[in-house]
Order: C-alpha cells, then sequence, then structure tokens
C-alpha cells in the first residue's frame, strides 16, 4: 500500500483499547506471526500490510473505515473519539476476556488440585 499508515494505527488502536498484540491476534484471527510483522517498528513501512480481507476484519471490529491503513491517525481522532463508538468495541474486547479461563497452577495459593492420571500412567 502506498503511504501505509497500517502499523502505526494498528499500534495507536491497540494502545487505545489496551489490547497486546497477542490478544489482538485471537480477537482478529491472524496469526501472531501476521500481527508482529504489520506492527514491526522496524521494518521499511508498507512492507508488510494485511490483504484486503484481513484489513476489513480489522476495520469492522474497530468500527473504523477501511482506509485506516492510509488515513493519518490524526484524521480517524474523531471517529475514536465517538464515545458509543468507543464503548461498542471495548465491549466485544470484554467479552473476549471472559471467555477465557484462567489455570491455577496453585502457585498464588499454595494449594493445587491433584493431576488426574492418565491411562497411559495407570498402565505403568
Amino acid at each position: 500500500m502506498a503511504n501505509s499508515e497500517w502499523g502505526p494505527n494498528l499500534r495507536r488502536l491497540l494502545g487505545l483499547h489496551d489490547l497486546t498484540a497477542a490478544e489482538a491476534s485471537r480477537l482478529l484471527q491472524v496469526s501472531p506471526q501476521a500481527m508482529s510483522e504489520w506492527m514491526s517498528k522496524t521494518r521499511e513501512e508498507g512492507t508488510r500490510d494485511p490483504q484486503t480481507s484481513k484489513l476489513q476484519r480489522v476495520a469492522e471490529f474497530f468500527e473504523l473505515p477501511g482506509s485506516m491503513a492510509w488515513t493519518p491517525f490524526s484524521d480517524l481522532l474523531p471517529l475514536l473519539a465517538n464515545s458509543d463508538r468507543f464503548e461498542r468495541v471495548e465491549k466485544k474486547i470484554r467479552a473476549s476476556r471472559t471467555t477465557l479461563k484462567p489455570v491455577d497452577s496453585g502457585k498464588a495459593t499454595g494449594q493445587s488440585e491433584p493431576q488426574a492420571r492418565t491411562d497411559k500412567a495407570k498402565g505403568r
């Protein structure tokens, strides 16, 4: 994409919504590698921009136009400042976070639940 703003805009969007790259890749259904390359500050801008379908997925999730990939962030601010849009996106993010179940290793409480023995272990 010519004059791509994709990487900087994506980094700012994730920061605005307090998302890590790993969390965003899961939410947006893209590989962590793609997310890393999109956001890389070391690559020449425009080296790795998303396919149109993935750009559209990201734009729809954040409720922004597909042109966000080449729109200066300052021009996106009026859309980002819309509190209804912001709250809808935050609601999607919160919903995804509640579907993740924390794993209690017992380190925090000092009490771990005994692990179930597998069939292989029982056969010894």
